[in-house]
């Protein structure tokens, strides 16, 4: 198994000297052999339009949707850290320009729960932890758009009424990240009415 490098090691000094002629040999060379890198570089040519990434990026969350095939594990293990790379992704491309389009992303990616946990053996939690970050990173961009007029609690209210396998138990968890505390009081009180 090759080793995974969580540092440079030097390479972008090594890089650094390359020249661009080279450098674009070997990412073209890269994106003919994989894929991600192919729609990375693809996502790196429309960077400057945010709605172009974006529906990259729903592109592949559709595809998951659509998806029937079911994982045992160890493929739900890749099927989960497949999830988490693409909102690592989501968030590092299009938070810094455009958190409403990460929030509309995340809450979709929240709302295919069934299609996830359905598709996986979860025994190992893999699923699960993705659906932690993708609640996360809800929270994070909505903390960064403008709030509705009737606030958030009933957007959080409505994602948490749906969550039949609880993987979307982080929204309540975390709230406190983007409400008050009497909305957040609010938010736990009705919430455990609804149960």
């Amino acid at each position: 198994m090759a080793k995974t490098h969580h540092h440079d090691d030097g390479m972008a000094t090594f890089l650094s000297t390359v020249d661009g002629d080279t450098l674009v040999s070997v990412l073209i060379e890269l994106a003919r052999d994989h894929e991600a890198v192919a729609q990375r570089l693809v996502r790196l040519q429309t960077a400057g339009r945010p709605q172009l990434v974006a529906a990259a990026f729903r592109q592949k969350l559709e595809g998951w949707q659509r998806d029937s095939r079911y994982f045992q594990y160890p493929e739900a293990g890749v099927f989960g850290r497949a999830l988490e790379m693409w909102l690592r992704q989501v968030e590092r491309e299009l938070l810094p320009t455009s958190p409403a389009a990460v929030l509309d992303l995340a809450e979709s990616f929240i709302e295919s729960d069934t299609a996830f946990f359905e598709r996986a053996d979860d025994s190992y939690g893999d699923i699960r932890r993705a659906m932690d970050s993708g609640c996360r990173l809800w929270l994070r961009a909505a903390s960064s758009c403008q709030c509705p007029s009737e606030g958030w609690t009933p957007r959080l209210m409505k994602l948490l009424s749906g969550d039949d396998y609880g993987g979307r138990r982080e929204l309540l968890q975390q709230a406190g990240q983007l409400l008050g505390q009497i909305e957040l009081a609010r938010l736990r009180s009705s919430m455990k009415v609804a149960t």
